[in-house]
């Protein structure tokens, strides 16, 4: 019967983790153990013992940096401190939907929108770009507010055309054409304000497209010589008979 080796506590002396040859143990920090590893490039490093055996670090930090050198080579976007727009728009896109930290995650990642897999690389969102007519200036956009990024569901629009397709924008249906409170306001010449007030006052249908009440026109009260009493203050209590 053979026995079962418990993993977890065999030496790692000698083994290969990626591009880690584990050569010695290295220092225990609280309850924290690391191993000294020579790395195929040629430097020592210690890591922690959970990230070589979960294959979560494969090098002494040398394989990222090629990787974004041979991403810098691929398509000539991501120079340090010279980052294109396009590739920062393909950046955001991921951060929002990957990571926590993001201020914009809760809109984002944490209601499950993600970006395709046809565009983890940049060349392929690069591609799609350029033949949907993407300029500076204009944004990426999702069709659908509720899926993801991807081909089918993305356009380049302007930023108030950005701003139109906005979760947060108050649909309004009026005579059954539903349009967001920015469009109406543009179709009736209503200011938003005004419309957005209405709204939260529980004015609906074609109400609330009324054109707004207009001062009254000022009376203007006379002396027999013609002098306009208004502008001195008089015949301002009551009106003409």
């Amino acid at each position: 019967m053979k026995t079962r080796v418990d993993n977890s506590k065999a030496n790692l002396i000698g083994q290969r983790f990626g591009r880690l040859t584990v050569i010695s143990e290295g220092k225990t920090r609280g309850y924290y153990k690391y191993y000294l590893c020579k790395c195929d490039c040629g430097n020592e490093k210690e890591i922690y013992e959970a990230n070589l055996r979960r294959g979560l670090t494969k090098s002494c930090g040398c394989l990222q940096k090629e990787r974004a050198r041979k991403a810098n080579l691929i398509h000539g976007h991501a120079a340090k401190g010279k980052k294109t727009k396009l590739y920062r728009v393909w950046c955001g896109m991921h951060n929002r939907c990957k990571c926590k930290t993001n201020s914009s995650y809760e809109l984002y990642g944490a209601r499950g929108i993600t970006v395709c897999d046809e565009w983890k690389e940049f060349l392929p969102f690069y591609n799609w770009a350029i033949a949907n007519r993407y300029r500076e200036g204009l944004e990426i956009d999702r069709i659908d507010g509720n899926k993801g990024y991807g081909p089918d569901n993305c356009r380049w629009v302007t930023p108030r055309e950005n701003g139109l397709n906005k979760r947060n924008n108050r649909l309004i249906t009026i005579n059954g054409e539903t349009r967001t409170l920015s469009e109406w306001a543009e179709i009736s010449g209503i200011n938003y304000d005004l419309l957005w007030y209405r709204v939260h006052a529980g004015w609906t249908g074609t109400d609330m497209l009324k054109p707004p009440r207009t001062s009254r026109p000022k009376t203007l009260f006379y002396q027999d010589d013609g002098e306009d009493l208004t502008k001195t203050g008089a015949g301002q209590a009551g009106q003409p008979e």
